[in-house]
């Protein structure tokens, strides 16, 4: 055999050596990228899913509760993020101060106080608190209740010995937000794959503060207040350690810390800012302390408290454009190999489903990433339904082209089923029911929902209100179409 001959088989047999020798389902070593897709079959229906739908994670015994008195902190600000800011300074701001109102308030749109327990999880239940107050204020009178558990189980780095709100932002921007019911709080990092695949909702946003946050401990209190027009905020604090301010240290009224240095170990914390008071001359702050702590599970701190050593206000970060994913399917593509898996592509043939992500990602050994399968209109969703594929194309070294079949349903989702009556009378679903909706939609209507209503077919995209999206359902019913 000629020398460049030999030269080639050398360098064909070496590269074909692993396929010979190692492969993975006859060797049992799980070599190279090995992909894994579940559930295999998704279905989507805008008013109920049948399977593994919510409340499949069973919260531990010393998991949340409102009367929970444990002062749990955990906030752990990344040394990169201290580094940057000991130069830097905040952006000018052109409003001036004087100028602001005298009084700021979102905490009408909060939702009810939580408490972490002993878990450091608070960076996780500030974020958490500030997305569900985006909510309520873009979907009034939606009770929404975000999962913790979920967040703390599914962010990588983030567990009960602490982590970084930003890292929370960017989880909900990119995979989302889940219901409480999808994953109950237990109080401690647990397992992603708990999380359940149909939840009742997902929220995502579209854009929050950057990883080195808005300032860092050169702030002052007039950054906090121009901030607060735009919103809420997630910020830091140092938690005094002298007995003034955890526990039954504090009790009410406006906060004013009178002792030596803290330090951030140990003793950061992350808060929901909500608002400022200048008369009072003090901010107003939601905690994760339980609704037994201090004012109604709020605080009030002073002015001063923003320079001196509590560092009131440190980091601070904000978050927006909320998006309402009604009952999507949370597709999981696993890696169960020894090498990084890139997956290239995931496609449908159906524009009416929505895909995130849906190129180009990489899912690291024994990881998995979270795809979410939605309909964004489902108007655009014939009344007998819609079925098609979902392709899934990666590196994969077996069965790098894997395809999930999807099925959407429009309601009535269960044939024969009555529908719920918002007036609570004996006669069914009538056009009195479109009525009441509308008069409770524009806030003047004397009618009110049946105790049964949540559970009711009526209730459309499960939001336990009546809304337009109701209203429209129950006339097309009425009608006939």
């Amino acid at each position: 055999m000629k020398r460049k001959y030999r030269r080639t088989f050398y360098f064909m047999l070496a590269a074909l050596l692993p396929y010979i020798f190692l492969n993975p389902a006859d060797s049992g070593v799980n070599a190279f990228p090995r992909v894994e897709v579940s559930p295999e079959a998704v279905y989507l229906k805008p008013c109920g899913i049948s399977g593994r739908e919510s409340g499949t994670a069973v919260p531990s015994p010393e998991g949340r509760g409102a009367d929970t008195e444990e002062s749990g902190k955990g906030l752990l600000i990344p040394e990169e993020v201290i580094s940057y800011w000991r130069s830097a300074m905040p952006r000018a701001e052109r409003t001036v101060p004087d100028r602001l109102p005298p009084l700021v308030d979102w905490s009408p749109y909060d939702s009810p106080v939580k408490s972490q327990g002993a878990c450091g999880a608070c960076a996780v239940f500030a974020g958490a608190a500030l997305i569900e107050n985006l909510i309520r204020q873009q979907y009034p009178g939606m009770n929404t209740d975000l999962s913790e558990q979920a967040l703390l189980s599914c962010i990588p780095g983030m567990s009960c010995m602490g982590g970084w709100y930003y890292d929370v932002f960017s989880h909900i921007r990119n995979f989302g937000a889940v219901s409480e019911n999808c994953y109950p709080y237990a109080g401690r990092k647990g397992d992603c794959d708990l999380l359940c695949t149909y939840p009742d909702y997902l929220v995502k946003i579209t854009d929050h503060s950057p990883a080195l946050s808005l300032w860092g401990e050169n702030h002052s209190k007039d950054d906090l207040r121009r901030a607060l027009q735009n919103g809420p905020l997630v910020v830091s604090m140092r938690v005094p350690d002298n007995g003034t301010f955890e526990g039954s240290g504090y009790r009410g009224g406006v906060y004013d810390y009178e002792g030596g240095p803290i330090s951030w170990t140990d003793n950061a914390h992350a808060v929901l800012l909500v608002g400022y008071n200048d008369e009072e001359q003090s901010f107003k702050v939601k905690n994760s302390w339980g609704a037994q702590w201090g004012e109604k599970g709020y605080f009030r701190i002073s002015y001063d408290d923003v320079s001196d050593d509590v560092k009131f206000g440190s980091y601070a970060c904000a978050a927006s454009g909320v998006l309402l994913l009604k009952r999507p399917a949370l597709l999981r593509i696993s890696n169960t190999g020894t090498e990084n898996l890139n997956v290239s592509r995931i496609r449908c043939n159906e524009d009416r489903l929505a895909i995130s992500p849906d190129s180009d990602f990489r899912v690291f050994p024994d990881s998995f990433q979270t795809v979410i399968v939605s309909v964004p209109d489902w108007e655009a969703i014939p009344v007998s339904g819609m079925q098609t594929d979902i392709r899934i194309r990666s590196d994969a070294f077996q069965n790098p082209s894997v395809t999930v079949s999807v099925t959407a349903e429009r309601p009535p989702c269960s044939g024969g089923t009555e529908l719920g009556n918002m007036d609570c009378s004996e006669n069914g679903t009538v056009l009195r029911d479109a009525i009441i909706a509308l008069q409770i939609l524009a806030g003047n209507g004397s009618g009110e929902l049946c105790d049964n209503y949540p559970e009711s077919v009526t209730d459309v995209n499960g939001d336990k209100r009546a809304g337009m999206e109701e209203v429209i359902y129950i006339l097309r019913y009425v009608g006939g179409l």
